[in-house]
């Protein structure tokens, strides 16, 4: 349960996050307005969300993905106070709050006509404060006991509850898909600068003219076994006489120069130099 509502805690600040960002999209030709006026845009997102998800639905969309919807009480009346007190704690006042606070930091050095400003803003501050530190103090008793996962939460006691009286049951399957699918492109990202894909080739092609001389074992004497070209022009074999086949001299010229020899692919034969050869 604790799990489940601080995971829709977490997507209902990434949705307004997601939402203020294509806000300040619109607006990114006047920075200033976005920057004037974020914590206006982030207040009128919020009452959105606020009105179109727990007045209407009684849960937030992160809370609705995790099946969790509020306990909100059935008489009418004391259930629009309570949504209102929800409004004020956990939308309105923090919204205040920093504006105010944001006023008043000019205040504290204020001259002495103002002096009054400059109290203002220490008790502003203080009042923070001491907001933060219960709100931490609440953190860590709704980690113990799993029930209010915010202060103005626990002020209203409004708690959050399962949408269905049934258990939910939970399916590791696609975590477990991913994981296995993140642990193979990792492992793939780590094998493919290791290997030579020159090396695979020939490979690949040394195998592929082993099959196709077990299948044909009648292999032309008068072409090149490079490019199959028949009568091939200034015809060179190895110089070695290990390997009895003709090359064509751009094929076989090529192939030394990119890596100083030459596996036929008739018999297997490394070539490391050729001769022209004599009619």
């Amino acid at each position: 349960m604790r799990v489940s509502q601080l995971d829709g805690f977490i997507l209902d600040q990434e949705l307004q996050e997601m939402l203020k960002h294509q806000f300040n999209r619109i607006f990114s030709l006047f920075p200033e307005v976005s920057a004037s006026y974020n914590p206006e845009v982030s207040l009128a997102l919020e009452l959105i969300l606020f009105y179109i998800a727990i007045v209407k639905r009684n849960t937030t969309y992160g809370y609705s993905l995790q099946g969790l919807k509020f306990q909100l009480p059935q008489n009418p009346t004391t259930k629009m106070l309570t949504l209102g007190g929800y409004a004020l704690l956990n939308i309105l006042f923090p919204y205040l709050l920093s504006r105010i606070a944001t006023k008043s930091r000019s205040w504290m050095n204020a001259p002495q006509p103002h002096g009054q400003l400059s109290k203002v803003w220490w008790v502003l501050n203080k009042a923070e404060n001491w907001w933060k530190v219960l709100a931490l103090v609440n953190f860590i008793v709704f980690l113990y006991d799993g029930k209010y996962p915010t202060l103005g939460n626990r002020i209203l006691q409004l708690r959050l509850v399962h949408q269905s009286t049934q258990p939910r049951s939970v399916s590791f399957e696609f975590m477990n898909r991913q994981l296995l699918w993140n642990g193979f492109t990792d492992f793939m990202f780590f094998l493919m600068p290791l290997i030579n894909l020159n090396r695979l080739k020939e490979f690949a092609n040394r195998l592929i003219g082993r099959i196709m001389r077990r299948e044909n074992s009648m292999a032309l004497e008068d072409q090149c076994a490079i490019c199959d070209q028949k009568y091939p022009l200034q015809p060179y074999v190895d110089a070695e006489g290990k390997c009895h086949h003709l090359f064509c001299y751009v094929c076989i010229k090529e192939k030394l120069m990119e890596q100083g020899y030459y596996d036929c692919r008739e018999d297997g034969v490394k070539i490391r130099s050729v001769t022209r050869e004599v009619q």
